[in-house]
């Protein structure tokens, strides 16, 4: 039964279901006692205290052979409460116990009781860490190191590890397994990783949980894997795309010499601007009447498409003065009252018709390759607080009448969560419009801030949740901009690997600036090469901000300085890109679960043979 149910959900799911990543922590003895009884093929990543490294050295030794060996720091205190001094000794005394034993570096770090500041992870990054897992998929806020969380329930707080569902929700073990089974499928549809935490010692009180999970993710496609599988998986994926971002807000352009400097360069993909921030429409006779700077979008597409460059009509979403200031009821408003004179409500469904107008017009007009979404979000916290939608949220919270400022502090996980998800309905709306008007052939993608998938609070603030959005884009364009950003060039890694983390098997380009800002923003043709270097790793592609200063034709000051353009590395597939091509990292999720499924598939027809076969010849001798 169990094999017949395995073929049909590899075959069905187009592969794998994803990466699960087994993580354990050992503290005690009796963690020691407990892991000795767990298979010794599973792949699973152990964060381990120096004090227990120093009493089980054989058996830390055997875990470092084949697994992902992190430190849990020494003596394993809530690193928070140390003195400088203290904390960098408990650091490094645990890291150095551990690589002498294991006889290799430990580069993965988890903070005790996942209890960390900004201090910890500064003195864990002194100390030597790279890798860290203290932090919770909801609560994700770390900057300094690669980030592996741990996963939450979807929408929820509640962790993934046997403390939280045991100790915390009083489950049963019939009832642990069926939530983790919840958030293995929640992830499953984009291959997600997920991501536990298990107390060895805990495990050993309920000695079914384990085998149960592990069998659970076996059968329905999924892939154990430890820590450091998966991120040098993700990281290993290589451009085989590059674009530009056309703004036609800056001025004049010239499409003939634009369509020769893509071609040059070797730009498989052009994000030409229909609709930008200010309102302004470049193409003829817009269905809404907003204004029309001017008709260069039409020329710019066929010109484009003629050379066979991959085009994406570039429309502002959220973001419309021309509709807000008509309109004021389908505009934001603040928590002051005022409606916004540029923003569109995406909790209003007629707002969310006025930018399905726009995507409308585009898809009706013109042969595009691909509808992309900018400004898919809030301007800040103070938005949007219109009557409507504060009345809806009321209703769905049974809160009573107060002030917006009070129910914004007492009701604050409810409500950033009810306005992401007015911006997820946005991108889902779209979505929809582009699959009835013309199925597949369109690439959904969409540009997000960069910190929404690294910082939760940003997230908060933007409601750009990366989870929930990437459900409806093919394409996930963080946009990377370490200068504006003020971040280091390493950021751009962390950025990859965060949004991998949240969206899964959806492609991401990497968003990059390329532009200088007279007194803010300077770069020499060696940093803008660091820059693009950082993004070779961890990504499908990047797409550079914006055209013009990219190729020295836009304002002097704001173009890059000469040499920078030679800094762009060749493409790992060449120009020629098929349409629907999977990636590398899609590819392994596809392939390997497929030939599972021929695999089982002709064990199971070879074993109904030998059963044909041996009922025959019973047939014949009772005859």
């Amino acid at each position: 039964m169990l094999l017949l149910a395995a073929v049909p959900m590899a075959a069905a799911g187009g592969g794998s279901a994803g990466p699960v990543i087994v993580t354990f922590n050992l503290e005690t003895d009796d963690d020691a006692l407990a892991v000795r009884s767990f298979p010794s093929d599973l792949p699973a990543t152990y964060f381990v205290t120096g004090a227990f490294a120093e009493r089980h050295e054989a058996l830390v030794r055997r875990l470092a052979a084949n697994n992902t060996l992190g430190s849990l720091s020494y003596s394993h205190p809530d690193l928070t409460t140390l003195d400088p001094g203290a904390l960098h000794r408990e650091l490094q005394l645990g890291r150095l116990v551990l690589e002498k034993i294991a006889g290799s570096p430990i580069e993965w770090f988890r903070a005790p009781f996942l209890s960390y500041d900004d201090a910890v992870v500064r003195a864990a990054v002194k100390v030597g860490f790279r890798y860290d897992s203290s932090d919770q998929e909801r609560w994700s806020r770390q900057l300094s190191m690669l980030e592996l969380p741990l996963s939450n329930e979807d929408g929820s707080e509640r962790l993934a590890s046997d403390y939280d569902l045991f100790e915390r929700a009083g489950m049963t073990e019939a009832q642990a397994l069926a939530w983790l089974q919840r958030r293995f499928d929640e992830r499953a549809a984009r291959r997600r990783p997920l991501v536990v935490m298990f107390r060895p010692r805990l495990l050993a009180q309920r000695q079914s949980l384990l085998p149960d999970f592990l069998d659970l993710v076996r059968q329905r496609g999924g892939e154990l894997m430890t820590a450091q599988q998966y991120v040098d998986r993700v990281l290993d994926a290589a451009p085989s795309r590059s674009g530009v971002w056309v703004d036609f807000s800056q001025g004049s352009h010239d499409i003939p010499q634009l369509v020769e400097d893509v071609v040059a360069a070797g730009m498989t993909d052009v994000f030409v601007q229909a609709k930008d921030p200010e309102g302004n429409r470049y193409y003829a006779n817009p269905s809404d009447g907003g204004p029309v700077r001017s008709d260069v979008f039409s020329s710019a597409v066929a010109a484009l498409k003629a050379r066979g460059i991959r085009v994406h009509a570039w429309l502002v979403a959220c973001r419309d003065p021309h509709v807000a200031q008509a309109h004021p009821d389908l505009a934001m408003t603040g928590i002051d009252g005022t409606a916004s004179k540029d923003w569109l409500s995406p909790a209003n469904i007629r707002a969310r018709a006025a930018i399905l107008r726009s995507v409308g017009d585009i898809l009706e007009r013109y042969p595009v390759d691909g509808i992309h979404l900018d400004y898919l979000r809030y301007p800040d916290f103070d938005h949007d607080f219109s009557a409507a939608n504060v009345a809806a949220f009321r209703q769905s919270q049974a809160i009573d009448e107060m002030p917006l400022r009070e129910m914004f502090d007492r009701y604050y996980n409810a409500w950033t969560r009810w306005r992401s998800e007015h911006i997820r309905q946005v991108a889902e709306d779209v979505a929809d419009l582009v699959r009835a008007r013309r199925g597949r052939d369109v690439e959904m993608s969409a540009a997000l801030y960069a910190d929404a998938a690294t910082s939760y609070r940003v997230m908060e603030k933007t409601g750009q949740d990366y989870a929930a959005l990437a459900a409806h884009l093919d394409t996930v364009i963080p946009m990377a901009y370490v200068q504006e950003q003020k971040r280091t060039i390493d950021w751009i890694e962390k950025v990859a690997l965060a949004t991998r983390y949240r969206t899964g098997n959806r492609e991401v380009l990497a968003g990059l600036e390329a532009f200088q800002r007279p007194g803010q923003i300077s770069y020499t043709p060696e940093l803008f090469g660091q820059t693009v270097a950082a993004a070779q790793r961890g990504y499908d592609g990047r797409v550079f901000y914006a055209y013009s200063y990219l190729f020295g034709r836009g304002k002097s000051g704001f173009n890059l300085p000469e040499g920078s353009l030679a800094q762009l590395p060749p493409l790992a597939t060449g120009r020629e890109r098929p349409r629907g091509r999977a990636t590398a990292a899609q590819r392994f999720w596809l392939v390997y679960p497929v030939l599972g499924a021929i695999f089982l598939t002709a064990a199971y027809l070879a074993s109904r043979g030998r059963a044909r076969r041996l009922a025959a010849q019973r047939t014949s001798r009772e005859r």
